[in-house]
């Protein structure tokens, strides 16, 4: 994400993250383990893609849609 995009830019690739990580954890059937090692494979790419963002962000709203993503999907992956 770049500071220079517009907000719905910004948007959009949150709710890109948002789908993607439903999809993954929807393809496994409940297997939480699949789920994690094929989370955990590719966790530097998503995370290099937002996380930075929530520090920099000014909208709460694009910080909240974040939280949720850590909340859903990235505190199932444990320690």
């Amino acid at each position: 994400m770049n500071p220079i995009l517009p907000d719905k830019v910004h948007e959009a690739v949150i709710e890109i993250h948002q789908k993607l990580f439903l999809n993954m954890k929807e393809s496994v059937d409940g297997n939480i383990n699949d789920y994690i090692r094929m989370f955990a494979e590719d966790l530097g790419v998503y995370s290099v893609g937002i996380l930075p963002y929530f520090v920099h962000t000014d909208k709460l709203e694009h910080r909240v849609m974040i939280a949720k993503i850590i909340n859903n999907y990235y505190l199932d992956l444990g320690k």
